[in-house]
């Protein structure tokens, strides 16, 4: 602009060296606008490695990734769910986590680069075009319990007492990929080594007789209720796979006293309870928004599930061993929850509570999404103070 000014006054004034100042001056404007339009017309930045890819995740699991541009960028930006790094020459790696099922399309970054002397900012989107499918976890943790309670009914076989390592609870390491580990992706390790590297978790129990597991249902939508379900059954084929306990106790969080099962009639009653919450049938419904072709599969898996969910009462049990594992929303029964962590503690009993991490994803109304995002504060808060373990999934 003030070259522009003093070329309009040398030109006023007929000043031939004010004229010839104003053009040096806006000599290198004039090169990097030249230079910004050339890019922009023979040389686009374009995405030449990495692109055109589909990605199949389990809900809260994160994906990391690597892009190479034809260019060099200076900013990338993209959607809030996926989280851009700058890497060396004209990499990039995008690091991605869904709480939410369903399809999420990546389909152009929005890519700036400098001109020559770096006086132009030119700004170009870049397609890359990757697709992330997110399932509920849920369905593969009901599939691992059937298969358990398909070989107890056949009379074991191969695959009894097999190790087993969780997909979700501490992470304890990562290993190259076998057959019969979660699918859980290292994409670090795996961009790191080149081979197909899975995170290995391990849930926080005692190795006690009996599992101590209270337990809550009244989820608020897909997300809660996927998490709910997902670790109440997780947490039955550690105690199978691993042999972590003899039998399993099932308390209802707020209710008075517990019931003693074996663990494949703990796995049956489980499977009963969330039949009837309906949690594992709207679970089963997301199906068809994430992948109709996996609908049907999903609907089979549902039958094997009402087959097999039918168990026999309990024995009343009246006290709890050293440890106890809760499974909770953290939100729809919050003072129940705290109430029962405080008697536990008073009883001498340690506590682990698990629930979902975001909560407040399954509510639309945004007061109602701040009101449930602040009693899921509160309560962390509440359990913290009791030196209480969570985990968040």
């Amino acid at each position: 602009m003030v070259s522009l000014a003093l070329i309009a006054f040398a030109i006023a004034v007929n000043d031939v060296l004010v004229l010839a100042t104003a053009l040096a001056l806006l000599a290198p404007l004039t090169i990097a606008l030249a230079h910004a339009a050339y890019l922009h017309a023979v040389s686009p930045c374009r995405c030449t490695r990495g692109c055109n890819q589909a990605f199949e995740l389990i809900a809260g699991e994160s994906v990391e990734y690597r892009l190479e541009l034809s260019c060099k960028p200076a900013r990338v930006q993209a959607p809030k769910w996926a989280e851009i790094r700058m890497l060396e020459g004209n990499q990039l790696s995008i690091r991605a986590r869904f709480h939410t099922f369903g399809l999420h399309k990546l389909e152009k970054l929005d890519v700036s680069r400098y001109s020559i002397l770096d006086l132009v900012e030119l700004r170009e989107p870049v397609e890359c075009s990757l697709a992330f499918r997110v399932y509920p976890r849920t369905i593969y943790w009901l599939e691992r319990v059937l298969e358990l309670l398909e070989e107890e009914r056949g009379g074991g076989g191969e695959g009894a007492g097999r190790g087993f390592i969780a997909s979700s609870g501490e992470y304890r390491e990562s290993r190259e990929y076998v057959p019969g580990l979660p699918w859980r992706v290292d994409w670090k390790a795996y961009a790191r080594t080149g081979r197909l590297m899975v995170k290995v978790f391990e849930w926080p129990t005692g190795g006690e007789e009996s599992l101590n597991i209270f337990y809550e249902v009244s989820c608020l939508g897909p997300i809660t209720c996927d998490a709910i379900a997902s670790s109440l059954l997780s947490l039955i084929v550690l105690v199978a796979e691993q042999n972590r306990a003899a039998s399993v106790r099932l308390c209802k969080l707020g209710e008075k006293g517990c019931l003693e099962y074996s663990v494949e009639e703990a796995a049956k009653t489980v499977i009963h309870i969330l039949f009837r919450a309906r949690v594992l049938q709207k679970l089963v419904e997301v199906y068809e928004y994430v992948d109709p072709l996996q609908a049907r599969r999903a609907q089979q898996l549902l039958s094997r599930a009402k087959r097999l969910g039918n168990a026999r009462q309990g024995a009343p049990a009246s006290t709890v061993g050293a440890s106890a594992i809760i499974v909770s929303t953290l939100v729809t029964s919050p003072s129940k929850l705290v109430e029962t962590v405080e008697e536990l503690r008073a009883s001498g009993v340690s506590t682990t509570v698990v629930g979902p991490e975001k909560p407040w994803l399954d509510v639309e109304n945004p007061e109602k999404r701040y009101a449930v995002h602040k009693t899921f504060q509160a309560t962390l808060r509440s359990l913290e103070a009791l030196s209480t373990s969570i985990v968040l999934v």
